[in-house]
């Protein structure tokens, strides 16, 4: 048996939809945030014994734009923010030694251009983020020299607390992880670098 709905009732569906979803507010907010981090090198304290400097430390940086919803639904509050993020971070450096002719010389700075979506309820949040990175790279083997500009893969992972003070100041700290893909330069593979590390963040919520 078929059941015919009137098209008048049809169309009061997305009304109804209005009035029973959790009631959601929504602000526009733009920030910035710093931090440290290192890079991960399997093998590094080996290639140091050899004579290689390698500098996996970095100072990442960044300033972001998006909009943040707050979902209501009693007695829980959800806090949705999205939004793009750009800045710069090094990755890593790695110079063999001088009299060492097959070594192979890398170094690697890039700006991260990612969406991201963040997640919090209470003084809690989780994000992702995912999008490119523009990198300068210094690529070079005894086979020869493979620099150049590269747009590659970046994708990211971060958690911890966010207070707000005046509904207006938003302040984030925590740790936070992140990969970084570098295609074939030309040396026959890929490189795939991931960096952890910590950072604090202030956003204006307008």
């Amino acid at each position: 048996m078929k059941i015919r709905v009137p098209a008048h009732i049809g169309l009061l569906f997305p009304l109804f939809l209005f009035f029973t979803l959790p009631a959601a507010e929504a602000q526009p907010f733009a920030g910035g945030s710093v931090g440290v981090s290192y890079t991960l090198h399997p093998g590094a304290a080996l290639m140091k014994d050899q004579g290689y400097v390698i500098e996996q430390n970095g100072t990442p940086f960044s300033a972001e734009a998006g909009w943040k919803f707050e979902l209501s639904a009693d007695p829980v509050t959800f806090a949705l923010s999205a939004g793009i993020r750009a800045g710069s971070q090094h990755v890593e450096t790695m110079t063999p030694d001088s009299a060492d002719n097959s070594g192979t010389e890398f170094a690697l700075t890039t700006i991260p251009v990612r969406a991201f979506a963040r997640v919090g309820t209470g003084y809690f949040f989780l994000e992702a983020c995912a999008g490119v990175h523009l990198s300068d790279i210094t690529y070079k083997t005894d086979t020869g020299d493979f620099s150049g500009d590269r747009t590659d893969f970046s994708a990211g992972l971060s958690l911890g607390t966010e207070v707000i003070f005046l509904n207006r100041l938003a302040v984030r700290a925590g740790p936070q992880a992140d990969y970084f893909y570098v295609g074939d330069t030309g040396a026959g593979k890929a490189v795939h670098m991931i960096s952890v590390g910590g950072f604090a963040g202030v956003a204006i919520l307008f």
